[in-house]
């Protein structure tokens, strides 16, 4: 890591306003310390962020167990932001800062010990792509190695187990054939039964009458 000494000015950003310091660089306001009323942790109060016009990395804020180890961790941070940013680019940021008349050049001037944050080296088009193929290529494998694989049967006697499938098969056709002919098969059409004619009644012969 890179060591070097840094020198910020402390103040309070507004006088009636307690715990909430702006942090000087080169005259200009870069990051502010404050302590947190509706703190994310009890443990680390403090919080500290930077305030520069640019795009930052998620390292330049976060949170700290005391002012004095929020503005460590603050310096730290631009540092490492001093070192990796084009000094050109600082520039043109600290030059729109002035603009503001947002300074801090009073306040308290604190020389403190820093060092570079490690980061990761970005990577060209071509090494991500790289990198995503062979991730993919892993997850697949893990996916195909957690799935069950199917038994197959030894050769020997694969004859056998072909031969009880054709005999399942064969007394499923059976039984088909049966209940078709039990109600008569598809499509087959029943006559409803014919209703017995009714019955006439005979007449009992009737006496022949004298004339």
């Amino acid at each position: 890591m890179n060591e070097a000494k840094l020198f910020l000015n402390v103040d309070l950003a507004w006088p009636e306003v307690e715990h909430l310091y702006a942090v000087g660089y080169r005259g200009q306001a870069v990051g502010k310390i404050w302590f947190a009323v509706d703190k994310r942790d009890e443990a680390k109060p403090w919080e500290w962020h930077l305030c520069l016009p640019m795009t930052l990395p998620d390292d330049t804020q976060g949170s700290a167990r005391s002012k004095d180890e929020a503005l460590q961790m603050l310096a730290n941070s631009l540092h490492t932001l001093l070192l990796q940013v084009p000094p050109e680019r600082m520039e043109r940021a600290l030059q729109l800062l002035a603009a503001t008349g947002l300074g801090v050049t009073s306040g308290e001037r604190i020389e403190l010990s820093v060092e570079e944050i490690p980061r990761p080296v970005a990577l060209t088009p071509e090494q991500a792509q790289a990198a995503q193929a062979k991730v993919l290529a892993a997850a697949a494998q893990a996916i195909a190695a957690s799935e069950p694989q199917a038994e197959q049967p030894p050769a020997a006697t694969a004859p056998k187990v072909m031969a009880k499938q054709v005999n399942v098969i064969r007394k499923r056709m059976s039984v088909l054939k049966m209940t078709a002919g039990t109600f008569g098969g598809a499509g087959t059409q029943h006559a409803p039964p014919q209703s017995a004619a009714p019955a006439v009644p005979r007449s009992s012969p009737q006496p022949a009458t004298e004339a």
